[in-house]
């Protein structure tokens, strides 16, 4: 046997055993935890497992012949050791997809697995046991027994691991057929409000698109952070879903300590709707446009009162960066949601508040309120004699109220995009953007990228004011 030979037989086709047993021994436990219970991290734990598991088998018996005994071929702890370090690299390379999570990348990853070890062991006969490369690659044996009847015994588990491949990617595309059951979409705040009502607009659509129940559940409290828990930690099928307001960025920059993370822990689909923000003053306001009523609060020092739904809410945090765009300072009068902060506008209590459309036009439209300004880059097309907040002077001032929706992290990304394709057709139809603007809406849609910016950018932009403004929860 040459040199060649030797160092084939005791250093490359150990390793090259352990990465195909280490393929093969991985790759179906880990897609058929993923696909049983839609938890990829658990997965990937299982994965583990089971690579470290096989290691250290492949380790032991790699060191031994089929009798049980030592081969005398070489170091057989040397060789049982490569094996080993081989099977868990070759299981580990199907593993590490599922903590991103990716299902299509550990597909990807087996199968150049595969192919390279098909491949190289092709060549090393070529090349060392002079067996051309077409028959070694069809694993016709010839050359010397002892190596032909290992690498044979490789081709063999390469063969079970592509028709074993075959089926494990057959059985994923179960995700196109995507709804086969209930959509539940669970909305942070009560009936009634622009959640709720643009929650079940959206439900309404998909079910009629999917022929399939899509119900709305209300879980309102803790400013929306119960219900957004409840999808952080469900399962991630695309069956539970959240129609997340603007609130969802602000909570994370408010509560340090949140039991999920906004960027990390979900999978963001579309964002469905705006609602632009007016800024709102009453009919004893001491001032009838955006410029005064700045001039007025620079020249008397927290006079300005300015109502909101709440410590920490949207609203609150609106007041906040007018502040500190301004140097101006206001007197922050909190209300149990916005209900009860338009009554005391109407009233004459209070003087300012930012009021999204749906919440302020009855009461502009009746003549009980002023609108000041929209804080929008462009004029409301409902309201378009309202000026922009930049158009009167107030530069920096954008603060767009959304809705989204959103799942837990894991989501299959084709049923991510087949959600995104759906409500995008849905929201982008003549039919409901008169709807959604009927109801102080804009329509928008866009892809899960997108949002995923929106969120990162709003949450930096509220992080910011809650610093500066030295906001603290309730």
């Amino acid at each position: 046997m040459s040199d060649h030979q030797a160092f084939l037989l005791q250093k490359v086709q150990p390793a090259m055993t352990g990465l195909i047993d280490g393929s093969l021994s991985t790759l179906a436990p880990i897609f058929a935890v993923a696909l049983a219970t839609h938890e990829p991290h658990v997965a990937f734990y299982a994965g583990l497992a089971t690579a470290i598991g096989a290691a250290i088998s492949m380790a032991f018996s790699e060191g031994l012949s089929d009798t049980g005994e030592f081969t005398g071929r070489g170091n057989p702890f040397a060789r049982g050791s490569i094996t080993g370090a081989g099977t868990f690299l070759g299981g580990i390379l199907h593993t590490l997809p599922f903590l991103i999570p990716r299902y299509r990348a550990a597909i990807i990853s087996a199968i150049v697995v595969v192919g390279f070890e098909l491949v190289t062991l092709a060549w090393l006969r070529w090349r060392y046991f002079e067996v051309s490369f077409l028959r070694a690659l069809a694993n016709t044996g010839d050359g010397d027994p002892a190596i032909a009847n290992r690498v044979d015994r490789l081709h063999g588990r390469t063969r079970d691991c592509l028709c074993g491949l075959v089926l494990l990617v057959a059985s994923v595309p179960a995700a196109a057929q995507y709804p086969t059951k209930t959509v539940r979409i669970l909305a942070g705040f009560a009936p009634g409000g622009g959640v709720d009502i643009t929650a079940r607009f959206v439900s309404q659509k998909l079910a009629e698109r999917w022929g399939k129940a899509v119900v709305v559940e209300n879980r309102p409290g803790a400013a929306g952070n119960i219900a957004t828990e409840l999808v952080a930690k469900s399962a991630p099928d695309g069956y539970t879903l959240i129609l997340a307001f603007s609130s969802h960025a602000s909570n994370a920059a408010l509560y340090p300590a949140l039991p999920f993370d906004v960027t990390r822990d979900f999978s963001s689909i579309t964002l469905v709707a705006t609602a632009p923000v007016l800024i709102v003053a009453s009919l004893s306001a001491p001032a009838r446009n955006l410029a005064e009523l700045i001039e007025y609060a620079r020249s008397h020092p927290g006079a300005i009162k300015y109502a909101s739904s709440g410590v920490g809410t949207p609203v609150h945090l609106g007041g906040e960066l007018m502040m500190q765009l301004t140097g101006i300072r206001m007197t922050h009068i909190p209300y149990k949601g916005i209900a009860p902060a338009m009554t005391a506008m109407l009233a004459g209590e209070t003087d300012i508040t930012y009021a999204a459309v749906l919440s302020a036009l009855q009461h502009l439209k009746s003549g009980r309120l002023r609108a000041l300004a929209v804080a929008s880059a462009r004029r409301y097309p409902g309201l378009p004699e309202v000026p922009t907040t930049a158009e009167a002077g107030l530069k920096g001032f954008e603060i767009d109220y959304w809705y989204a929706l959103l799942g837990p992290a894991g989501i299959p990304r084709a049923v991510v995009q087949q959600i995104q394709r759906d409500v995008s057709a849905i929201v982008n139809s003549a039919e409901t953007r008169e709807s959604l603007l009927a109801q102080g809406s804009i329509a928008v849609g866009g892809t899960p990228e997108e949002l995923d910016a929106l969120i990162r950018r709003e949450y930096e932009l509220w992080a910011k004011v809650v610093k500066a403004g030295g906001v603290k929860p309730e």
